[in-house]
């Protein structure tokens, strides 16, 4: 199982890596993205997906704390036709925050905890 995990985050570590080095790719809307990668955890706001980055690296080295809350999960397991606050693995409810430090990573309350989700952009 922990072979399992750590494929998984080699493959989603080299997924924001390319992107991030600069991809060149024009398809950076919500459906796409969840086209190309349908176990990808992420949810949407304004039109713009949010990706689970708790295994990044940097984005764990930064220490981020919760300015206000900005809404709830609406939607989840979505597939398509994403709307904000709709989500493909996180549960209806679920608390969405904006960080105090940066405002391309949002705040995920989960069990008392905050998981960040980093703004997915074309570089």
């Amino acid at each position: 199982m922990l072979k399992i995990k750590r494929i998984l985050y080699s493959i989603i570590a080299a997924i924001f890596s390319f992107i991030f080095i600069g991809c060149t790719a024009t398809h950076d809307d919500p459906e796409y993205l969840y086209k190309q990668n349908p176990k990808l955890d992420m949810f949407v706001y304004e039109g713009i997906a949010y990706v689970n980055a708790s295994n990044l690296e940097w984005v764990a080295e930064l220490e981020l704390t919760p300015l206000s809350l900005l809404g709830l999960i609406e939607e989840t397991r979505v597939s398509n036709d994403f709307q904000s606050f709709s989500a493909t693995k996180l549960e209806v409810g679920i608390e969405v925050y904006l960080s105090n430090e940066r405002d391309d990573i949002f705040l995920v309350n989960i069990g008392g905890g905050f998981i960040p989700y980093i703004a997915w952009i074309e570089g």
